[in-house]
C-alpha cells in the first residue's frame, strides 16, 4: 500500500472484546504513529450483551521509507512471539500490511 507523509491511514477490523480475544498492534516505528485505537460497538437490540463491533485504528504517517503494520487477533497470552505462531500456522488471525511511505490525503482499508 502506498501512502504519503502526513496521510491518515484508517484500519477497521472486526472485534468482540467479550470473547477474550484482543488486537495486538506493533506500535514502535519512527515512520508512523498510532493516534487512536477505538472500539466501536455494533448496533444491536436493547439488552443484548456480547455483541461485536469494529476496532478502528488511526495511523498518522510521519516519515518516508518502507515499514510494516503488524496486527494479530488472539488471546493475550499468545501475543508474545506472535510471529513465531504465524510461522507455525497457529490458529491466530494475523495481518501484516506493507506500507510504502512517500512524501501529502486519507486512505481507508
Amino acid at each position: 500500500m502506498d501512502v504519503k507523509k502526513h496521510d491518515l491511514l484508517i484500519i477497521k477490523m472486526g472485534d468482540n472484546p467479550t470473547t477474550g480475544w484482543r488486537w495486538k498492534i506493533k506500535e514502535e516505528s519512527s515512520l508512523f504513529e498510532i493516534v487512536s485505537n477505538e472500539w466501536i460497538p455494533a448496533r444491536s437490540q436493547a439488552g443484548m450483551v456480547g455483541t461485536g463491533g469494529i476496532r478502528e485504528l488511526r495511523v498518522k504517517i510521519r516519515g518516508e521509507g518502507k515499514d510494516f503494520i503488524k496486527l494479530v487477533y488472539s488471546y493475550p497470552w499468545q501475543f508474545e512471539g506472535f510471529e513465531k505462531h504465524v510461522d507455525q500456522r497457529e490458529p491466530l488471525t494475523y495481518y501484516c500490511y506493507t506500507i510504502n511511505l512517500t512524501s501529502p490525503q486519507s486512505t481507508e482499508l
